[in-house]
C-alpha cells in the first residue's frame, strides 16, 4: 500500500508531466494510427520512460535523470528512423510531444539536483573570517 501512496504522491506536479507524456506515448498505437517502426519505438521506449518513472519514485539515484533525459532524447530523434513513416503521421507528432516533454523534465530536474548540491559559498558573519586579533 504504501508503494502506491508513493507512487502517487510522485505523480503530483511537475513528475506527472513525464508520465502523462510517457503514458500517451505508450497508448499511441492502440489508437490504430501506427503500425510497424513507429509501434516499436512508442512501445519500448515508452514502456522504459514508465518504468525508469517509477524507479525514479520509489528508490530514486543520481544517474536516474540522465537516463530519463537520454531515453527523451531518443524519444525525439525516433521518427528519425528508417521506416518510420511521414513526419505529418500522428505517431510523428506523438514522439516530438513525449520526446520534449520527458527531455525537458529530466533536464530541469539535473539542473535543479545540481543546484540543490551546489555549497554555498556566502561568508557567514558568524565563522570569524574577517575578525584581526
Amino acid at each position: 500500500m504504501q508503494v502506491f501512496k508513493t507512487l502517487f504522491a510522485h505523480a503530483r506536479g511537475l513528475p506527472g508531466l513525464t508520465l502523462a507524456a510517457a503514458s500517451a506515448l505508450f497508448l499511441t498505437p492502440l489508437f490504430g494510427l501506427t503500425y510497424g517502426v513507429p509501434v516499436a519505438s512508442a512501445m519500448i521506449l515508452s514502456g522504459v520512460a514508465l518504468l525508469l518513472w517509477g524507479k525514479l519514485a520509489l528508490a530514486p539515484d543520481v544517474i536516474d535523470g540522465r537516463l530519463m533525459a537520454a531515453i527523451g532524447v531518443l524519444i525525439l530523434f525516433a521518427p528519425l528512423l528508417p521506416g518510420f513513416g511521414a513526419f505529418s503521421s500522428w505517431a510523428f507528432l506523438m514522439h516530438l510531444i513525449a520526446g520534449i516533454t520527458i527531455t525537458g523534465m529530466a533536464g530541469y530536474d539535473l539542473i535543479r539536483q545540481r543546484k540543490a548540491a551546489k555549497p554555498d559559498t556566502t561568508p557567514d558573519a558568524s565563522d570569524g573570517a574577517g575578525q584581526t586579533t
